[in-house]
């Protein structure tokens, strides 16, 4: 894809849109608008496999510190993960708001030629999927929201956000790979293994990296505890509630059923995607095959 910087260093820079005036002190902010533009972010196509419904085509979107290769439990669809502006081989430049990820997002599905499809995403990617269905409602066919990271309780967004940085470094691959297996435990080797060779990049320094800009995380915490978009997209929606770890508050999720979303507990923590590749594929794969008709923008 277009703007992909080299394997080894930072994503090269781009245009900032001018500043927005802030809402009135106390107010409730409404959706705002979009950037004017997007960056056409990277786009990993979703790897093959034994189908689990071909269907239309669908976009999946990573949390803070991920990357679009984090979706092998959705091998034989049709579509593509993303790098998110500040990871992976996409742009790093800011602004890192919702908005701009939504321009971002909107602009690479048209750079692929995709006038519908199915969308999800997970932590903070569920956030920015949020975004895209209430900017682009004719675009989104069906959204999943695997335990967005929305209307976040600002305290734990601070401390989320203050926890950021600084980013972790390492001598070689195999002490990164070692820190990741600790923390993703229980995952196969070849998911720890994949990982490695996806998303770790040696800096100028020598140390080794994962690819990711912490200021982008920073920034995605202070997003995260934004209220939700008003008004909310009208696309049939499943939110996927972790059982344990969840940073999706019951306002939120009240709110969210109110407005019509489906909701499903899944016996896992908010890394679901790795804790239970397995039951988070059929959710996902029995909501999208669903014979139901979209509702009017």
């Amino acid at each position: 894809m277009s703007g992909a910087p080299p394997s080894d260093r930072l994503p090269p820079t781009g245009a900032v849109p001018r500043a927005r005036p802030l809402p009135p002190t106390g107010a409730v902010p409404r959706a705002r608008p979009l950037p004017p533009t997007g960056a056409v972010l990277h786009a990993h196509p979703l790897p093959p496999g034994p189908g689990r419904g071909a269907g239309r085509p669908l976009v999946a979107l990573h949390g803070v510190r991920g990357h679009g290769r984090r979706w092998p439990f959705l091998a034989g669809r049709s579509g593509y993960g993303l790098d998110l502006r500040g990871h992976g081989r996409s742009t790093y430049e800011p602004p890192w708001t919702l908005e701009q990820h939504a321009a971002d997002v909107i602009a690479t599905v048209a750079d692929l030629g995709l006038t519908g499809f199915d969308l999800v995403g997970i932590s903070f990617g569920g956030a920015v999927a949020l975004h895209v269905a209430s900017a682009a409602p004719e675009l989104v066919h069906r959204l999943v929201l695997l335990d967005p990271v929305v209307a976040v309780d600002p305290a734990l967004a601070l401390e989320r956000a203050r926890a950021a940085t600084p980013a972790p470094a390492f001598a070689d691959r195999a002490e990164a790979r070692a820190v990741r297996a600790l923390i993703w435990d229980g995952a196969a080797s070849q998911v720890v293994d994949d990982e490695v060779a996806a998303h770790l990049a040696r800096s100028p320094d020598g140390l080794w990296r994962w690819r990711y800009e912490p200021g982008a995380v920073v920034a995605a915490f202070s997003e995260a505890a934004r209220p939700l978009p008003d008004p909310l997209p009208r696309t049939p929606t499943l939110v996927v509630e972790a059982a344990h770890g969840s940073v999706l508050g019951p306002p939120a999720i009240r709110a969210l059923r109110d407005h019509g979303c489906r909701t499903q507990v899944i016996d896992a923590g908010h890394g679901m995607d790795i804790e239970a590749p397995d039951a988070v594929a059929d959710l996902v794969t029995r909501f999208l095959e669903e014979r139901t008709e979209r509702p009017t923008p």
